[in-house]
């Protein structure tokens, strides 16, 4: 699953993800993106840039 990931500076990156989280049953795209968001910036505490916007790119 590869996404784009825009962080504080304006910096996009395309990330893959290796293992990606399971959808919950009801939860849509958006909410599915915040989710995995918050997920990212609290994985990582002490980054410099932390993670703003989340766009899943979907085939």
């Amino acid at each position: 699953m590869k996404a784009i990931m825009t962080l504080e500076s304006g910096y996009k990156a395309i990330i893959d993800f290796l293992t990606p989280p399971l959808r919950k049953r009801f939860e849509t795209q958006a909410e599915f993106e915040s989710r995995i968001l918050s997920e990212i910036n609290l994985s990582q505490p002490n980054a410099v840039n932390k993670a703003v916007k989340l766009h899943i790119l979907r085939h």
